[in-house]
């Protein structure tokens, strides 16, 4: 079990939502750590990391939107020369979806992973993934499709999920340097790329459409109602995702609708997932959304791996550069890839 305490909360995007908070009324990071976290200086330096990024916060929306993009953008402490030192990138337009496939030496050209940042839907980018996905293309020994889908606010809701329905499409008959079909395509994704993976998935269930061959969740927000605390979460605790939801959406009613917010699929669509891993902390906002939709995979007898990690700050695997757990989730994604 982590920690003692009470569950709490705390971010400073679930903050834009309300102005009334002061200086004073925020409590120190040393107040809110677990002991356990507390005794890992690396996690305590990765959580360190994010909090510091945030110190500028603002109620503002173009600045708050502005804010995420920089956090986003430096939410990694990988050495990218050493991550693509084994590692081909290749520039691709997919279906008219802008992308970049890493191919690592030796790589099984008839198996792909689409991969889809987080971010929140507002932020995130091809450069501030490299890291990661080359990583990944080197545990699976597969190319890695990194997706550059439409941001919100400028291009809303389902414009990035149209993005990445393309792009899975495509990668389903372009290989890197000109190969053609595969064979295996396993469709992941993190946070809010999670989140998409999961909509798509239902997506293609309701269009009686090809499924991707395996379902990589990692931190996924696959329920984006309210309501869900955690251990300390200084970027998704409290009303996040409603501030985030804002942005995203004009949907009236976007909780009901399951390629906006998947865990209101109903069993029908669930029983027909392909094999999934669920990845989460056991310290994120995020954890118990992961573990009920893999109570309900699990339920409906699909092939279904949940992986809980402790102590880790949401997007832990991005942290390559200091948390051994960074690497560790990303092979097991990797081999769960191969199965």
């Amino acid at each position: 079990m982590v920690g003692a305490r009470p569950p709490r909360t705390h971010g400073a995007i679930a903050r834009t939502a309300s102005t009334s908070e002061t200086e004073d009324d925020v409590p120190s990071n040393d107040s809110l750590l677990d002991p356990h976290i507390a005794a890992r200086a690396d996690v305590v330096a990765a959580y360190e990391s994010i909090t510091s990024q945030l110190a500028s916060e603002s109620t503002d929306p173009p600045d708050f939107v502005s804010l995420l993009r920089q956090v986003m953008n430096n939410y990694d402490d990988a050495d990218i020369d050493a991550a693509l030192r084994y590692v081909a990138v290749e520039a691709v337009d997919a279906d008219g979806v802008s992308a970049q496939y890493f191919v690592p030496r030796g790589a099984d050209l008839d198996r792909r992973i689409v991969y889809l940042h987080g971010g929140g839907w507002l932020a995130g980018s091809l450069a501030s993934y490299r890291a990661l996905a080359a990583i990944l293309a080197t545990a699976a020994r597969t190319p890695v499709l990194l997706v550059d889908y439409a941001l919100a606010p400028e291009n809303r809701y389902p414009a990035g999920l149209n993005d990445a329905d393309r792009a899975l499409g495509w990668a389903w008959e372009h290989g890197p340097g000109g190969n053609g079909k595969a064979g295996s395509v396993m469709l992941a994704g993190d946070s809010a790329g999670g989140n998409l993976a999961a909509a798509l998935t239902i997506r293609l269930i309701q269009q009686q459409r090809r499924l991707p061959s395996t379902l990589g969740l990692v931190s996924a927000a696959v329920d984006v109602g309210p309501g869900f605390t955690a251990v300390y979460d200084p970027i998704g605790g409290g009303d996040a995702m409603a501030g985030l939801l804002q942005f995203y959406t004009d949907v009236p009613d976007p909780l009901s609708d399951p390629c906006i917010n998947p865990s209101a699929a109903g069993d029908a669509v669930i029983a027909q997932f392909p094999p999934t891993l669920v990845q989460a902390s056991s310290d994120e906002t995020l954890l118990k959304p992961a573990v009920d939709l893999a109570g309900r995979l699990i339920g409906s007898r699909v092939r279904t791996q949940l992986s809980v990690w402790p102590l880790m700050p949401h997007i832990w695997q991005n942290f390559l550069g200091s948390l051994p757990e960074a690497k560790l989730a990303l092979d097991e994604l990797g081999r769960f890839s191969r199965q």
